[in-house]
């Protein structure tokens, strides 16, 4: 049975962002606006502020538009699985209805800025069961998405290699080229004299003479009067949104299959969760994307389990001549469902973060950006409080923020107290005094770094599909070498050994 390629970058796919071909170091030693992070929300933001003449400036750890935005499977859709249910379940139809608002101006923003640069299809959005329990929730999916104006409607898919028990569909949805459309953002910006600093990876903020002061670890120093943190988390600061989030990895894969191509967007409602859409290759060829398998970062290990689940239901449903290219993407889920978005909460003033978007950052990060941009301009959108940060809401989301946190706490205790864990392949988390080492080999190399994140100490485990130490608490990675490849943490782990593998402890 064909098993998935090495790893490679999703850009592989999808083509570059363009215009990042080089590090940009232009900043100023002040600006209006600061905004962390050159992902879809963080260029999103900045665009829409140089738009209304604000003074704005980007800043970013490694390439812009290098990280989740461009490892999405880019459905700008309004059927987001059944999320809507389960908003209208937690908080009430008036939530879902402005949760639709917010997401469809997410939508218009998209498709206004697509207009003739972007690799654009326009295709009925489904998700659908195959299971019972699945099937309920499918129902509440397509009554609370009728109850908020939306033309859901229950139908069998007829381009599906296998039977289902219940489908809801939106017709007419869009789904897009992640890289392209980042290009489009950046191009715009870059247009409009904006600058956009990298590599800077931003590890503190502190107030400085009535301005707030962002530094890196590069050395960069600037002031803004206000900074808006498109992070994922709103790292470097210390609030307690780590807390009420849930670090979420998941896998795609492009191949070309035996079966017709469905057309359509699909996603189950059953668990493990299965995602399908079409995507054009860098040379023009259609082929099928399939995504999902998701699991807690730095949990339910090895990695590669699920990779292979992914890849097994794949061929099982329609046979796989080839895959040609894979990924991975990480993004957090709110305990109470809903994205968080504007003033960081325990932070100074003027802070601004966007976080919890459960892996439908296209649309509500888009929806985002308008929020983030309003809080600058006093123009808030009447749907943006439903996003404004909280700890959490409802009854249902203070026992999801109590059990997550358990688990953490579980998690911590467990990575210092446990014995070795050993792996047949030598990469492992060793027992050693004061502190665990973090030891792995890869191409012939090998390195032992401190196993001790350095977000909050959590012992890290080693994820075999992707070559990289990973933190079960709050979704920290890192590389073989200890370089910190997604935050929360901004520091590496501290080297211990470096060289050629020869089988002896250095």
């Amino acid at each position: 049975m064909t098993t998935p390629p090495i790893p490679d970058h999703s850009e592989a796919f999808w083509g570059p962002v363009l215009g990042n071909s080089h590090p940009e170091h232009h900043l100023a030693d002040d600006h209006e606006v600061l905004v962390v992070g050159a992902g879809i929300v963080g260029l999103t933001t900045a665009l829409l502020l140089a738009r209304r003449g604000v003074d704005v400036a980007v800043v970013d750890a490694s390439r812009p538009g290098s990280g989740t935005t461009s490892r999405s499977t880019a459905k700008a859709t309004l059927l987001h699985g059944t999320l809507s249910g389960t908003i209208r379940r937690k908080h009430g139809a008036d939530a879902v209805r402005h949760y639709v608002m917010a997401n469809r101006s997410g939508q218009d923003l998209i498709r206004d800025t697509c207009d003739g640069g972007v690799d654009t299809q326009i295709r009925d959005s489904w998700t659908y069961a195959t299971t019972r329990k699945g099937a309920d929730a499918v129902l509440q999916e397509q009554e609370a998405l009728a109850e908020a104006g939306l033309p859901a409607e229950l139908a069998e898919p007829s381009e599906l290699p296998f039977a289902t028990e219940a489908a809801v569909r939106l017709r007419d949805q869009l789904q897009i080229n992640p890289s392209q459309y980042l290009a489009a953002l950046q191009a715009e910006l870059v247009a409009m004299s904006v600058p956009i600093a990298w590599p800077y990876r931003v590890t503190g903020i502190d107030s400085h003479e009535g301005r707030l002061r962002a530094t890196s670890t590069q050395g960069l120093s600037t002031t803004a009067r206000w900074i808006v943190l498109a992070t994922l988390l709103p790292f470097p600061l210390r609030t307690l949104m780590f807390a009420t989030a849930t670090p979420q990895r998941s896998y795609a894969m492009a191949c070309r299959i035996e079966s017709p191509l469905p057309l359509g967007m699909y996603l189950s409602a059953d668990s493990p969760t299965h995602s399908l859409r079409t995507g054009l290759s860098p040379s023009g060829e259609e082929l099928l994307l399939v995504g999902g398998h998701g699991h807690p970062v730095g949990k339910k290990l090895p990695a590669s389990q699920h990779l292979q689940g992914l890849a097994d239901w794949t061929h099982e449903q329609f046979g796989v001549r080839e895959f040609t290219h894979r990924w991975s993407a990480q993004d957090f889920r709110s305990s109470d469902s809903l994205p968080q978005v504007g003033p960081s909460p325990l932070g100074p003033p003027r802070v601004l973060m966007a976080t919890g978007f459960g892996k439908w950052g296209i649309t509500n990060g888009s929806a985002a950006a308008q929020i983030l941009a309003g809080y600058v301009t006093d123009e808030l959108p009447e749907w943006g409080r439903l996003y404004r940060p909280r700890i959490t809401s409802g009854l249902s989301g203070w026992r999801q923020l109590v059990v997550q946190n358990a688990d953490v706490a579980a998690h911590l205790a467990k990575g210092w107290l446990l014995e070795p864990r050993l792996a047949t392949d030598g990469n492992a988390v060793r027992r050693d005094l004061p502190v665990p080492e973090a030891e792995s080999t890869v191409d012939g190399v090998r390195r032992v770094c401190s196993a001790v994140c350095t977000h909050l100490g959590g012992i890290v485990r080693w994820n075999d599909a992707e070559n990289s130490w990973d933190c079960p608490l709050h979704g920290s990675r890192f590389g073989p070498d200890g370089s910190v490849l997604s935050g929360p943490a901004t520091e590496p782990l501290r080297m211990i050994a470096n060289g050629v593998s020869s089988g002896q402890r250095q």
